[in-house]
């Protein structure tokens, strides 16, 4: 008889260790659809990054021909313009200490633009010291 309450308790725990593992198995197997869910969805977004991110890479490729064009024009325009040219002559002679009447008389701008570019060259000079 004794060797009959044996039996039976090594079946039943055969049986609650295979109801135990059971569960195990399918709490991981659970698990393991979600993380598979999760991949996925990571795999969309950073697809969409990267789609994202070659847009804005070529987007920023445009940008910069464009600016290199206009930074082109604008460097034409100011070689071409004869008023511009006189304005940075009279910038460096403000820079060399000529006054307003000479900026005036020499490079024949008005008497209010070589006030002007005289006192910001004094502010230069004043805040540089």
């Amino acid at each position: 008889m004794v060797m009959e309450w044996f039996g039976i308790v090594a079946i039943l725990l055969s049986f609650i260790c295979l109801s135990m593992l059971t569960i195990v198995y399918l709490y991981i197997k659970r698990q393991l659809l979600e993380n598979e869910r999760f991949i996925g969805h990571l795999k969309k977004d950073f697809n969409v990054v990267c789609a994202s991110a070659s847009r804005a890479s070529n987007r920023v490729v445009h940008l910069e021909k464009q600016l290199k064009k206009l930074l082109d024009r604008q460097d034409q325009i100011e070689m071409r313009d004869p008023l511009n040219h006189s304005y940075g002559q009279a910038i460096a002679m403000a820079k060399k200490g000529m006054g307003i009447e000479e900026l005036v008389n020499i490079l024949g701008i008005p008497r209010g633009e070589a006030e002007l570019i005289t006192l910001m060259h004094r502010v230069k000079k004043v805040s540089n010291a």
